[in-house]
């Protein structure tokens, strides 16, 4: 169970500007509760069962270290995953691989955008990219060499469905030897900028 935090960051300011912006999402936010928490490194929605009501967690530490921009594409990422019923009635197991799958699904949305008033942080998983660690650290070629799972990322296209790539994904896990799309071994750090484990 994730725990509520106290925070100074003011969250509103962002989503009151979705009101000028994207009245869709904005309408979108008024159904979604919202929820400080640093029991997660990100952000994240899922279904809360103790308040029977979709559930953004956010961290308010990560919040801080972004950009508005970056706060606003985070956002759209999250609304994203309720709209394409990512966390709900399309779910698939083994959900580390659907959360890969659906993060590639979203964010080639938004990077494909033509609107510059919502970015990705770095880190985020973009397919026709090679996904960098969570921490920024720039790869030798041989550790580049070594994700075979990474170097499959850089060269899917834009564009396609959820199931689309979580197939690709979970074939190429188990073509690595990583089972049944387990995320351990060379893939490992490979891993969704949010969580929706709750």
């Amino acid at each position: 169970m994730l725990s509520y935090c106290d925070t100074d960051y003011n969250l509103d300011r962002h989503l009151i500007s979705f009101l000028q912006d994207t009245p869709f999402f904005a309408e979108l936010s008024r159904y979604i509760r919202k929820v400080p928490t640093k029991d997660i490194p990100t952000a994240g929605v899922t279904f809360d069962q103790r308040y029977d009501d979709i559930t953004l967690y956010w961290n308010p530490d990560f919040f801080a270290s972004l950009s508005d921009t970056e706060v606003r594409g985070v956002l759209i990422h999250e609304f994203y995953h309720l709209i394409f019923q990512h966390v709900t009635s399309r779910i698939k197991k083994p959900f580390n691989i659907w959360n890969v799958a659906t993060d590639l699904a979203i964010n080639s949305i938004i990077v494909s955008s033509e609107s510059k008033s919502a970015t990705l942080p770095a880190g985020c998983l973009i397919p026709g990219t090679f996904p960098c660690p969570p921490n920024g650290r720039k790869l030798t070629k041989e550790e580049k060499d070594a994700m075979p799972i990474a170097s499959l990322i850089e060269n899917l296209p834009h564009a396609k469905a959820s199931e689309w790539y979580f197939d690709k994904l979970k074939e190429a896990c188990k073509h690595e030897g990583e089972g049944e799309g387990e995320g351990k071994g060379k893939g490992e750090w490979i891993t969704s900028i949010d969580d929706h484990s709750g």
